[in-house]
Protein backbone atom coordinates (compact mmCIF):
# COMPACT_ATOMS: atom_id res chain seq x y z
CA UNK A 1 0.00 0.00 0.00
CA UNK A 2 1.13 3.54 -0.95
CA UNK A 3 1.13 6.02 1.61
CA UNK A 4 0.02 9.19 0.36
CA UNK A 5 2.27 12.20 1.16
CA UNK A 6 1.15 14.81 3.61
CA UNK A 7 1.90 18.90 4.47
CA UNK A 8 2.02 20.64 7.52
CA UNK A 9 -1.15 22.58 8.03
CA UNK A 10 1.27 25.62 9.37
CA UNK A 11 4.20 25.78 6.76
CA UNK A 12 3.37 23.57 4.13
CA UNK A 13 6.34 21.49 4.35
CA UNK A 14 6.22 17.69 3.55
CA UNK A 15 5.63 15.60 7.01
CA UNK A 16 8.15 13.54 7.63
CA UNK A 17 7.54 9.95 7.41
CA UNK A 18 8.78 8.57 10.39
CA UNK A 19 6.52 11.18 11.82
CA UNK A 20 3.53 10.05 9.96
CA UNK A 21 4.20 6.37 11.15
CA UNK A 22 4.42 7.99 14.95
CA UNK A 23 1.60 10.19 14.87
CA UNK A 24 -0.46 8.59 11.96
CA UNK A 25 -3.59 11.27 12.32
CA UNK A 26 -0.90 14.34 12.77
CA UNK A 27 -0.98 17.47 10.43
CA UNK A 28 1.77 18.84 11.40
CA UNK A 29 5.51 18.79 10.49
CA UNK A 30 7.87 17.82 13.82
CA UNK A 31 9.11 21.72 14.65
CA UNK A 32 5.22 22.82 14.40
CA UNK A 33 4.60 19.46 16.71
CA UNK A 34 6.42 20.59 19.19
CA UNK A 35 5.90 23.88 19.11
CA UNK A 36 2.32 23.70 19.31
CA UNK A 37 2.83 21.41 22.11
CA UNK A 38 4.69 23.93 24.19
CA UNK A 39 2.64 27.02 23.78
CA UNK A 40 -0.68 25.45 23.36
CA UNK A 41 -0.87 22.45 24.67
CA UNK A 42 -0.51 19.92 22.09
CA UNK A 43 -1.86 19.15 18.47
CA UNK A 44 -5.03 16.86 20.16
CA UNK A 45 -7.12 17.79 22.90
CA UNK A 46 -7.98 14.31 25.26
CA UNK A 47 -10.58 13.34 27.77
CA UNK A 48 -12.26 10.55 28.95
CA UNK A 49 -16.02 10.49 29.89
CA UNK A 50 -17.69 7.97 32.00
CA UNK A 51 -19.81 4.80 30.36
CA UNK A 52 -22.52 4.66 32.07
CA UNK A 53 -24.17 1.22 33.03
CA UNK A 54 -26.99 1.89 34.59
CA UNK A 55 -30.56 0.91 33.33
CA UNK A 56 -31.81 5.24 33.91
CA UNK A 57 -32.73 4.84 37.79
CA UNK A 58 -31.57 6.72 40.59
CA UNK A 59 -28.29 5.30 41.09
CA UNK A 60 -25.78 5.51 38.93
CA UNK A 61 -22.98 2.60 37.91
CA UNK A 62 -20.08 3.69 35.96
CA UNK A 63 -18.40 0.87 34.00
CA UNK A 64 -15.36 2.36 32.67
CA UNK A 65 -14.41 5.09 30.86
CA UNK A 66 -14.11 6.26 27.10
CA UNK A 67 -11.30 8.09 26.21
CA UNK A 68 -11.66 10.85 23.21
CA UNK A 69 -9.66 12.94 21.70
CA UNK A 70 -10.57 15.98 19.23
CA UNK A 71 -8.12 18.54 17.05
CA UNK A 72 -6.40 21.57 18.41
CA UNK A 73 -8.00 23.56 16.12
CA UNK A 74 -7.77 26.76 17.87
CA UNK A 75 -4.16 25.99 18.55
CA UNK A 76 -3.46 25.29 15.22
CA UNK A 77 -4.88 27.88 13.52
CA UNK A 78 -2.81 30.44 16.05
CA UNK A 79 0.41 28.33 15.20
CA UNK A 80 -0.85 29.29 11.49
CA UNK A 81 -1.36 32.52 11.83
CA UNK A 82 2.21 33.41 14.30
CA UNK A 83 4.09 31.38 11.03
CA UNK A 84 2.69 33.73 8.66
CA UNK A 85 2.69 36.47 10.44
CA UNK A 86 6.66 36.32 10.98
CA UNK A 87 7.01 35.24 7.48
CA UNK A 88 5.13 38.62 5.86
CA UNK A 89 7.95 40.38 8.78
CA UNK A 90 11.08 38.53 7.19
CA UNK A 91 9.81 39.24 4.01
CA UNK A 92 9.42 43.18 4.19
Amino acid sequence: MTERIRFCYVCKQEISRERREAQPDTELCTTHGQEIEQKYGGEFVRWSEPIRTDKGGIKTNIGGYQPGKRRNQEGMDSLRDEYRQQSSNEHR
